[in-house]
């Protein structure tokens, strides 16, 4: 009798291998079926040509994609887009909506950062001067009050929505690169050389710390573990400080289903003209991946973002693309 439990048991932990996690691949577990990049289709959309640098869903239907000029929204899953007008063109910024009226761009200039704020879905921003001549990195709101914003001799949090900001770290050319938090009071802070910064108390106080890495950018947290990408193509396991996997491409973006399940898009240079555009796949936690080269057809620079536990959307400057589980 217990070898026939043994035995069930073992075949239920491999059928909810890929269990589901909420929007922030914060881990709450459910059955689901392994994935294939053959589920990665084109889907007939009114999106403008342009090229994109973030892409974000506050749920399955409603996401917010930015261009250098205008933010593009979508409340039905990707067919059809508004798009808003941003008064200050951002050639790398990030993009956050706390809500589905309150939202936040970060843009910069050679000699001049700040922050766009919406508090009408995106229909006017306001600009918020940031004190710096620098592009910010990174942004992370917690709710419409406390946000964190980082970069170049930046890293800075407000808790009145952007009004006022007080600045966390004083080294004036210190590079930070991403900040995520993993709720209200877990977060981390990235940066060059390997050094991360990390919260308990939602911001108060940060610790520093150090992996065996080059460059850390984009922090994923992912059940129990916070990953990063980093310079070289790599995937890093903070909470290790091993390395997850290297893939062939750089300009890496993530989206996890959970632990196991995983999408990435990025681009590999080939020449000096050359570059092919990829879209990498995992169901067993990157131990091993599959890899879809996109034609040229299907454009340039993809980036992609959870949109709900069973879906992932993938955007190029010419196709939305759309992987359901």
């Amino acid at each position: 009798m217990k070898q026939y439990f043994w035995f069930f048991g073992i075949i239920g932990i491999i059928l909810f291998s890929c269990e589901k996690i909420d929007v922030n691949n914060n881990g709450n577990d459910d059955n689901d079926t392994e994935i294939s990049l053959d589920s990665l289709v084109t889907i007939t959309s009114n999106l403008p040509v342009a090229i994109y640098v973030d892409l974000m869903f506050i749920s399955e239907n409603i996401g917010y994609a930015l261009s250098t000029s205008f933010v593009a929204k979508t409340t039905d899953g990707g067919y059809s887009w508004t798009t808003f007008a941003i008064p200050e063109y951002t050639n790398g910024g990030k993009i956050q909506f706390v809500n589905e009226q309150i939202g936040y761009v970060t843009v910069g200039t050679q000699n001049s950062g700040m922050l766009l704020k919406t508090t009408n879905g995106g229909q006017d921003w306001e600009e918020i001067d940031l004190n710096t001549y620098e592009s910010p990195m990174g942004i992370y709101f917690l709710d419409k009050n406390i946000g964190f914003i980082v970069g170049k001799g930046l890293f800075i949090k407000t808790t009145d929505g952007g009004k006022s900001w007080t600045n966390l770290k004083k080294e004036d050319t210190f590079m930070y690169l991403g900040v995520n938090f993993k709720n209200d009071k877990e977060g981390i802070v990235t940066s060059f050389n390997g050094e991360y910064f990390k919260t308990i108390d939602g911001g108060i106080t940060w610790d520093k710390l150090k992996i065996d890495a080059f460059h850390l950018y984009d922090v994923y947290f992912v059940g129990n573990k916070a990953l990063a990408s980093a310079y070289h193509q790599d995937l890093f396991d903070l909470t290790k400080n091993e390395k997850v996997v290297s893939l062939p491409s750089s300009g890496l973006k993530f989206a996890f289903f959970n632990s196991d399940c995983g999408v990435a898009t990025g681009t590999l240079i080939t020449g000096s003209w050359s570059h092919t555009n990829n879209v990498f796949l995992t169901s067993n936690g990157w131990k091993t991946f599959t890899q879809k080269t996109l034609a040229a057809t299907e454009g340039n620079g993809p980036i992609c973002a959870k949109m709900s536990d069973k879906k992932v959307m993938v955007l190029t400057d010419r196709r939305v693309m759309v992987l359901e589980k």
